[in-house]
């Protein structure tokens, strides 16, 4: 019943999908990397009280999250991007700019193949 019906063809969307697949994994890790250097500035830098290591890990966290952030909003372009082409695949129409689809409202989008449109 449900999953990807087979008109659309998977190797077009293989790219698109296997990066916003490493995006949000890109996201986990740099959060990660965000707590290991709370733990470098309390265990070397307030610990041994060295100044520099606390400003220049801040610095590197500074920068991280600013990356992250970066990456954050690239993942939901290419989400968005997925998720607009997938709809025009699917159901022949798309949704304009600023509307919101829920799954609830999809019937307004529902074409002549029924079978998509439940």
């Amino acid at each position: 019943m449900g999953g990807v019906p087979s008109n659309i063809p998977s190797e077009k969307y293989w790219k698109r999908s296997t990066l916003a697949l490493f995006l949000p994994t890109t996201l986990v890790f740099m959060d990660l990397a965000i707590l290991r250097l709370v733990q470098r500035i309390i265990d070397q830098g307030t610990g041994q009280h060295d100044q520099q290591v606390v400003i220049r890990t801040a610095l590197l966290m500074l920068g991280i999250s600013l990356l992250s952030t970066l990456v954050a909003i690239g993942n939901n372009i290419v989400r968005e991007h997925i998720h607009q082409t997938l709809i025009v695949q699917i159901f022949g129409k798309e949704i304009p700019r600023g509307r919101v689809a829920p799954m609830w409202d999809l019937h307004q989008f529902s074409s002549n193949r029924s079978q998509y449109a439940q």
